[in-house]
């Protein structure tokens, strides 16, 4: 069984299809030729344009894909159980974090999707779906100004995608791990942090100019401490070889 995952992924586009190889990395971390994906839109209010993205995008790599809508559908428990306990993977989209965490909360969904990470189901998201998981997060979701909130609360840290991309946020993320003494984990767009358990397994990266961070407090300061990844050029053919070796015993 696959152990506790969760990739947290900084940024991408699914529509130009930018962050392939780390979804088709994310795919080879199931274990499974054809894993079943699920895609949960809520924090773009169930944007059918970004189901479809997803849809076209992990279908072309081999997933059998299904989205569970939880702003325009109303489900019982038993059928939000039904969809995430069964799957190999669950993606969580971008949007507004705030309205994520809210609805995840609401429906019961974060206490399903709990039990299907401990059970090793692979948790990923991008944007939103990267700060959810964790104690605490920067987010533009009210009136697009950066404010800190809390997330779930499985992995204790406080992060920040995007970070590369606007400056504003970093000098924001980095006055609050100044003044609250948190340990920040800054992502890129086009980087992704893979954790086993709430251990940092990996960074994978898309090229050379993205990547990770741990951001501390000392002396008052912001310390930047890069973390060591790995570019995704060749790692996506190697693990489809190891896959199909474990396939062929």
């Amino acid at each position: 069984m696959t152990r506790p995952t969760i990739v947290a992924i900084g940024g991408g586009s699914l529509r130009r299809r930018e962050t392939e190889k780390i979804d088709q990395h994310v795919i080879g971390l199931t274990g499974s030729r054809n894993p079943r994906a699920l895609y949960i839109p809520t924090a773009s209010l169930d944007n059918p344009t970004y189901v479809k993205y997803f849809e076209d995008a992990y279908g072309a790599y081999g997933c059998k894909v299904d989205a569970l809508l939880l702003y325009k559908e109303r489900h019982d428990l038993a059928s939000i159980e039904e969809k995430i306990l069964s799957c190999d993977l669950v993606y969580v989209g971008g949007g507004n974090t705030l309205f994520l965490y809210n609805a995840l909360r609401y429906h019961g969904v974060d206490t399903v999707l709990r039990r299907a990470w401990e059970r090793g189901t692979v948790i990923s998201g991008l944007s939103a779906g990267c700060i959810i998981w964790h104690d605490r997060g920067l987010t533009d979701s009210i009136h697009k100004k950066f404010i800190e909130m809390g997330g779930l609360g499985w992995v204790p840290r406080f992060v920040s995608p995007h970070y590369l991309r606007e400056p504003r946020r970093r000098g924001i993320f980095q006055e609050i791990v100044e003044a609250r003494g948190y340990e920040g984990l800054a992502i890129d767009d086009n980087c992704a942090v893979v954790y086993e358990g709430t251990a940092i397994k990996e960074v994978v990266s898309l090229g050379e100019d993205y990547g990770a961070r741990i951001v501390r407090a000392e002396g008052g300061r912001a310390a930047v401490a890069e973390l060591d990844k790995t570019l995704l050029e060749h790692r996506v053919e190697a693990n489809r070889q190891r896959l199909k070796a474990r396939l062929r015993r």
